[in-house]
């Protein structure tokens, strides 16, 4: 195992566009599983930039222990 130290970098550097490179990450399962473990949630059926009216919401998921969306 290694040790590293954190390093401050620019959000842009690392997700271009939000609703293209930071959607498309967060949305793997790996991420998901850490945001689920993090939030105390179960996050399933992940949907990315959906349209709710004329706008587009980054993660629509299903809680499977609340059964909300």
């Amino acid at each position: 195992m290694e040790i590293g130290k954190l390093k401050e970098v620019e959000l842009r550097d690392l997700w271009e566009y939000e609703q293209y490179d930071f959607s498309t990450w967060l949305s793997k399962d790996t991420n998901i599983e850490m945001l689920n473990d993090i939030l105390g949630l179960t996050l399933t059926d992940v949907s990315k930039e959906v349209y709710v009216g004329s706008y587009r919401c980054d993660l629509v998921a299903t809680d499977e222990s609340s059964g909300w969306d």
